[in-house]
């Protein structure tokens, strides 16, 4: 009888990394074919549009959905070990609480040691002016942040790319369009300090926000 239950769930995982795999093979390139209208006609603007970007699908994925833009943003092929199952896989994230620090950041210097991209540094709680600077001098910044409505509250990763003057260039800040436009106001806002007390999770450091990761092309 255990061998039979052995088989079975082997039977069922097989079929759930298929299911995966097929579901981020369709979707996700028609996902990158969207365009949103919210972003100017600018230079800019124009190389955004062709860097592709995608949404989060399911919702709870917005970790390795964050590292996979981090690719297009960076203009590197997403192939073999850095398509977008495998960061989900090293990411590990679950339905109830996303993607934790340390699946996130294994799945980052997986990314690191596999392209011209480097990190320049880590920083808990970054203030407005550290990304904005970053920003403007060519750089990406991956943020964690924390966020709260009247009625739930959550965590999400997003991928900051530009810095137009008057507004950050955001990817995957909303489920609906890959990339938008947000006011320095809403910057600041996704920068506030915040710990969840009595901890949410084991680990101290996924109790603690924002978390920001400041990236550089080679």
């Amino acid at each position: 009888m255990s061998k039979f239950i052995s088989f079975i769930i082997k039977k069922l995982i097989i079929i759930i990394l298929i299911i995966n795999y097929v579901k981020y093979k369709l979707i996700i390139p028609n996902l990158m074919k969207r365009k949103c209208s919210q972003i100017e006609n600018d230079e800019f603007s124009r190389s955004v549009k062709k860097a592709k970007y995608i949404s989060q699908i399911p919702d709870y994925t917005c970790g390795p959905t964050a590292l996979y833009n981090l690719l297009k943003w960076a203009n590197v092929n997403p192939v073999k070990n850095l398509h977008f199952l495998n960061l989900y896989r090293l990411c590990k994230p679950c339905r109830e609480d996303g993607t934790m620090y340390k699946g996130f950041t294994r799945a980052l210097y997986h990314i690191i040691k596999h392209t011209n991209l480097k990190m320049e540094k880590e920083i808990f709680n970054p203030n407005s002016n550290d990304v904005k600077k970053h920003l403007n001098n060519n750089g990406a910044v991956l943020l964690l942040f924390h966020w709260a409505n009247e009625n739930e509250d959550g965590d999400h990763y997003i991928l900051l790319v530009g810095d137009s003057g008057k507004n950050i260039w955001v990817v995957n800040e909303e489920c609906q369009s890959p990339i938008r436009q947000i006011s320095d106001r809403t910057l600041r806002s996704y920068l506030k300090q915040f710990e969840y007390v009595p901890p949410k999770h084991e680990k101290p450091i996924d109790n603690i926000y924002p978390k920001a990761w400041f990236i550089k092309k080679n």
